[in-house]
């Protein structure tokens, strides 16, 4: 659910409306998502 909030962000261009705390915060999200993703594919 998160991932695809951070999508959708990307995709409308709203990121430029963010606060930086918002950013730090969506760009944690992402790099939990992939390393999420890099850890289902390990195994």
């Amino acid at each position: 659910m998160e991932e695809y909030k951070v999508r959708r962000f990307v995709n409308d261009k709203e990121v430029r409306e963010l606060t930086p705390e918002q950013k730090k915060m969506m760009a944690v999200t992402v790099i939990r998502a992939i390393g999420a993703k890099e850890k289902k594919t390990a195994r």
